[in-house]
């Protein structure tokens, strides 16, 4: 036996040639049969590209970049879509092999687009590719801002910065939300920091900014940057935004909006245009009455809103003329038919004066035309008896009014002062029993 391998080792090597093309030998097809298999599981271990990717230099070109982890590969495919990760993707590009980057410059301002690469193996009539994984699609919009920052410089202000990614912008909107995102600013182009100032301490907010090019009546808007948010540190409270007056009577009523965080209300006052002020109360509420005012004078004033870490800055000043003060009315009975109303001028500057009467009758006793009553008890009204020009002082009224049903036994009387139109004073009522 052993004789007989070394006979077999010793043939020439033509011998074996010839015996290879013998198929029925049986090792030699065993032999090709696993070169083909080796040859399937190298082509089935194209490994996909890593770490993609993309950067914008301008809004007309997008750089994609990725690491090659194949080392059998003869090319790269990159895909591209404008529809999202989920949309249509469309062969943008090949490149050679060993090549980790493409420069998309088919692109336009403000629209997103999504890229994913694969490998590829070409061998002979055979194409073999490499798998996409979802990790590996990578969006990016042109001309979107990037690297957004905020940090709270103050209770009531955070600073913004961002990278300016577009070329041609007419500038950058910056949102904030608060139940949802509304715009608080446009910056001009070129510009990469805002100061979101106003704000209320301990509060969080959430910001993003987008580039908008205008051209003609046409705006268009690149995508959002990512949003960031920060909170803005204890402090004072916010100044309060806006004060509201209400000449009334012989003063004023001051109003302004709650501002969150204040626990007091400082309240001035000017009588000279802001150019000097006097702190006439402390209230923890949003409301105070001012009174007495001279009449017929501009007052100002001023709101600072405290707490326990101190005072925030003055509200815008609010001025106001105060009304005139009422006419101090008194009546005198001439006869059965008439009332003298008598009142002292107390404006300089009213446009007349209304007379009304308010009238009481202990019951009403009127009957419809079926001759069933309609009412019974006390019965009120006022009516406006005349109106005078200015700087009147007297006014004779009917004692009795005409009425066709039973004549009142009381009647009330009051003078108005107009200016402007409109009911600026009001007078205490006089009363006179009518015989």
């Amino acid at each position: 036996m052993r004789a007989l391998i070394s006979t077999l080792v010793a043939v020439p090597a033509s011998v074996l040639l010839l015996l290879g093309c013998d198929r029925s030998q049986p090792l030699e097809p065993a032999v090709i049969d696993i070169d083909d298999a080796s040859l399937a599981a190298s082509a089935s271990q194209l490994a996909a590209p890593w770490f993609l990717n993309a950067s914008s230099p301008s809004e007309s070109q997008i750089d994609v970049t990725w690491r090659d982890n194949s080392t059998n590969e003869t090319a790269f495919e990159l895909h591209r879509s404008t529809t999202g990760v989920n949309g249509s993707f469309t062969l943008l590009a090949t490149t050679g092999a060993n090549v980790g980057s493409y420069s998309d410059k088919a692109v336009q301002f403000g629209v997103q687009y999504c890229y994913r690469v694969r490998a590829v193996r070409v061998t002979g009539n055979r194409t073999t590719y490499s798998a996409f994984s979802d990790t590996d699609i990578l969006c990016l919009a042109t001309g979107a801002p990037s690297s957004l920052n905020a940090i709270a410089s103050s209770p009531t202000a955070i600073d913004l910065s961002w990278q300016d990614n577009s070329s041609s912008e007419t500038g950058f909107e910056v949102h904030v939300f608060v139940a949802s995102s509304v715009p608080v600013a446009t910056t001009a182009a070129n510009t990469t920091v805002y100061t979101h100032s106003g704000l209320e301490a301990n509060t969080g907010y959430c910001h993003r900014v987008r580039a908008f090019r205008v051209a003609g009546n046409d705006t268009v808007y690149s995508p959002f940057s990512s949003t960031v948010c920060t909170t803005t540190p204890n402090g004072p409270p916010a100044a309060v935004s806006s004060v509201q007056l209400s000449p009334y009577g012989g003063g004023v009523a001051v109003q302004w909006g709650w501002t969150k965080g204040a626990t007091s209300f400082g309240i001035f006052r000017s009588m000279d245009g802001g150019t000097s002020w006097t702190r006439v109360a402390t209230v923890s509420g949003n409301w105070f009455y001012d009174q007495p005012l001279p009449g017929e004078q501009q007052v100002c004033y001023r709101v600072v809103a405290s707490n326990e870490l101190g005072d925030a800055p003055p509200s815008p000043m609010a001025c106001a003329t105060t009304l005139p003060p009422p006419p101090i009315l008194t009546a005198i009975v001439v006869d059965a038919q008439t009332l003298e109303l008598r009142w002292n001028d107390v404006s300089a500057a009213e446009d007349g004066y209304e007379v009304w009467v308010y009238y009481y009758r202990g019951s009403m006793g009127c009957y419809s035309g079926g001759g069933g009553a309609i009412d019974t008890g006390t019965y009120e009204y006022e009516a406006l008896v005349t109106t005078l020009p200015a700087n009147s002082t007297s006014y004779r009224a009917p004692a009795i009014p005409d009425d066709s049903c039973v004549p009142p036994t009381r009647a009330y009387y009051y003078v108005v002062t107009l200016k402007g139109g409109v009911a600026v004073a009001y007078s205490n009522q006089v009363s006179a029993a009518i015989p």
